[in-house]
């Protein structure tokens, strides 16, 4: 009898507990992390020279940001984030002399509205529209003895869409999250520069990406009552 009443005063601890997390008045603090790193190397055969020569890739993609939310329900929270995503890639070719570089940096600001479905208030999922606007900068640059196929462009664009994540609180304190899925509708405005010809477009456009396009992480600060 002694040990169930123990177990009984456990119980609900833990379920006091885990309830803090997502309780209304609540607030998570935190930063947005995601970081991909790719190197290839191809081998080329020629039958002609019957010879073997290298090709070179390397991609680095780096995302990070601060986060910020507040719980205006249980269960419910109302945030904002802001994000820098870089992206670079480097190619060398054999016979050439210098390498194939692109580069797209990105801003990203968002506000977004989540419902949290979670097992015992610790692990699950949470899921809920958002609305964003998003500027960015690309462009590649060839060899010296290529300097004519350079391009560049900048733009900016409105942004509706829904995420899923994976969400996981190993304290009372403490959370990360995974992103799952990103439904993503686009409304921007873009400027491109090729060599000495100025292009200016308007586009739409819509994005479904998985968790096999990338593992973005978001890890979080809880706090309040």
């Amino acid at each position: 009898m002694k040990k169930f009443l123990i177990l009984i005063a456990a119980f609900l601890c833990i379920n006091q507990f885990s309830n803090a997390q997502t309780e209304k008045g609540n607030q998570t603090l935190g930063f947005n992390v995601g970081l991909q790193y790719t190197r290839n190397s191809d081998n080329l055969f020629d039958n002609t020279g019957m010879a073997n020569s290298t090709s070179n890739f390397k991609n680095t993609n780096l995302t990070l940001g601060p986060l910020y939310s507040y719980f205006i329900a249980d269960k419910i929270d109302l945030g904002a984030s802001f994000m820098l995503n870089s992206y670079n890639t480097s190619t060398t070719y054999p016979n050439v002399s210098g390498a194939n570089k692109s580069h797209n940096n990105s801003y990203n600001a968002l506000v977004y509205l989540r419902k949290y479905f979670l097992y015992a208030n610790k692990i699950g999922v949470r899921t809920g529209p958002y609305a964003g606007y998003l500027w960015a900068n690309q462009g590649y640059q060839y060899p010296a003895d290529q300097a004519s196929n350079n391009y560049s462009s900048t733009g900016h664009a409105y942004q509706l869409g829904a995420k899923l994540e994976a969400v996981y609180f190993p304290s009372k304190h403490f959370g990360v999250s995974a992103l799952l899925a990103n439904l993503d509708f686009q409304h921007g405005n873009n400027k491109s520069v090729n060599n000495t010809n100025i292009d200016k477009t308007n586009s739409n456009s819509v994005d479904f990406s998985f968790i096999n396009n990338g593992l973005g992480l978001s890890l979080f600060y809880v706090f309040g009552h």
